[in-house]
């Protein structure tokens, strides 16, 4: 997500980690101000990208894109995000 961001903007980029206990989640946000949101693709075999958010949907409990966009500010933007949730402990 990193790399798409700093490959999608002429900016920085900007990461955050957060941890919520109830219910517990950890958080990572990456947020950059490239126009466009990402979409998963299908790559081929030998394709040298275009799996990161299929890698990402694989190994998070959740995921999803937030759109920052407002044309009538000139403002782009967006921020991809995912989820891990602990395993559930026996009680």
């Amino acid at each position: 997500m990193v790399t798409n961001a700093y490959r999608n903007t002429t900016t920085d980029a900007y990461v955050s980690m957060d941890w919520e206990p109830k219910p517990p989640d950890f958080r990572v946000t990456v947020w950059d101000s490239g126009c466009g949101l990402p979409q998963p693709v299908t790559a081929g075999a030998e394709d040298e990208s275009g799996r990161g958010l299929t890698l990402v949907e694989s190994c998070s409990d959740t995921w999803g894109v937030h759109d920052y966009t407002d044309k009538d500010a000139g403002v782009t933007g967006k921020a991809v995000w995912f989820t891990l949730n602990p395993p559930l402990t026996a009680s």
